[in-house]
């Protein structure tokens, strides 16, 4: 059994997977473990149950979280919510990172965010707003892997926070408002 076992079994099937570049493995092998580095090698990087779960390229988002996640250098985004919210890998550590609020809170390591709490549907309530996601996902269909579910306006720029106040957007360009507004 894979440290990632009970997550695809509890959160599957996978969607719009795409495979990891040679570049991504090269500048993240020191900086992930090991089992994390294989399941990109070999699954890439999906959506998960319904697209309330994103495994990320971390690539795609070293710029975006450089200086604004409340962690230790060097840090990986290695998952995300529908909602924007970030898993951040830091030493062995992951904490979740609401951009809403700008607070990370400590979570797990990795093997036990993959294998225990994001394979329990408590859990991905109390992470994801899993309840709050079917209700965004019916409101607004389904996500794409550059979309996410975002306050507009964004909570940091007094936005309610509310599913009525949710817009399907795309997930880079909402993440540098939600930045920029909570600096």
């Amino acid at each position: 059994m894979t440290p990632f076992t009970k997550f695809e079994a509890a959160n599957g099937p996978r969607l719009a997977c795409r495979d990891m570049a040679a570049k991504t493995e090269e500048n993240f092998r020191s900086l992930v473990p090991s089992s994390l580095l294989t399941h990109w090698q070999e699954v890439g990087f999906c959506g998960y149950a319904g697209g309330l779960l994103w495994l990320t390229d971390p690539s795609e988002f070293s710029d975006l979280v450089r200086g604004w996640v409340p962690l230790p250098e060097p840090h990986v985004v290695i998952a995300r919510n529908a909602f924007a919210d970030l898993f951040v890998l830091s030493g062995s550590k992951v904490s979740f990172f609401s951009v809403q609020f700008g607070q990370a809170a400590e979570v797990s390591g990795v093997e036990f965010l993959f294998n225990f709490a994001l394979a329990r549907r408590e859990s991905r309530n109390d992470l994801c707003g899993q309840k709050e996601f079917r209700k965004a996902r019916r409101l607004l269909g389904d996500l794409q892997p550059d979309e996410c579910y975002g306050c507009v306006p964004a909570m940091p720029l007094g936005g309610s926070g509310t599913i009525e106040s949710m817009r399907k957007v795309k997930l880079r360009e909402y993440l540098a408002i939600v930045k920029q507004a909570s600096a």
